[in-house]
């Protein structure tokens, strides 16, 4: 079917779903997307506040796609007069650093047609264990581990030995709240590094196309 039939020049028209393509992501850029769909958390701007849903296109790795989207976008007045605000994100790999970056750019346009431009870059290192000192502190978590799991046992010793009375003894209660302390930030630890592995997987996983590393890796 042409495609005229479905876009006008003039603007955003009702939602023709006889021509709609759901592997066509110009035709996706054009649904409304809330906040569970986008996956993205609210940003306070200097106009307003902006919920995470939204107008969303993947615009890939490739130049000429991205040209041929814009070109697309552009006919189709994606943007017009209703737009309040418009977000660019994009992810990239330092191989010599081992940092990952996330840019957002905003660009927001008040009621009265000013347009205000604001870029953040946040860089993360996913990879815990790259230089010689990452290693020296790879081992001090494993003495850390060690010393508080022979801890533990001790305490559960002398819980057995003394019972009733060790309720009474504040060393006791002191002794057990810090192996507890260390055992949660074991847990805690484990959970981070299962949280990274995953995000790095959903970054190879993407082959060039955009991944909220950052908000899944905050999570």
């Amino acid at each position: 079917m042409n495609r005229r039939i479905c876009f006008s020049p003039l603007g955003w028209l009702p939602h023709e779903t006889t021509c709609y393509d759901e592997y066509d992501p110009i035709d996706n850029s054009f649904i409304y997307r809330n906040a569970d769909e986008t996956d993205t958390l609210p940003y306070i701007g200097d106009f307003a506040i902006y919920n995470g849903g939204g107008y969303t296109i993947d615009l890939g790795p490739k130049q000429t796609l991205v040209e041929s989207y814009f070109t697309k976008l552009q006919n189709y007045s994606w943007i017009d007069g209703q737009t309040r605000a418009v977000f660019f994100e994009s992810n990239t790999f330092n191989a010599n650093t081992r940092l990952f970056t996330h840019l957002k750019i905003v660009f927001e346009i008040s009621e009265y047609g000013s347009i205000m431009m604001k870029a953040v870059a946040e860089s993360l290192n996913l990879y815990p264990y790259v230089t010689s000192m990452d290693y020296i502190v790879l081992v001090c978590q494993f003495i850390f581990i060690l010393v508080v799991i022979v801890r533990l046992v001790f305490c559960i010793i002398h819980i057995f030995k003394t019972r009733r009375t060790c309720i009474r003894n504040l060393s006791s209660w002191i002794t057990s709240i810090d192996v507890f302390l260390g055992i949660s930030a074991i847990v805690f630890y484990i959970l981070r590094v299962d949280t990274t592995i995953k995000t790095i997987d959903d970054i190879i996983e993407s082959r060039g196309m955009y991944s909220k590393f950052l908000l899944k890796y905050m999570r």
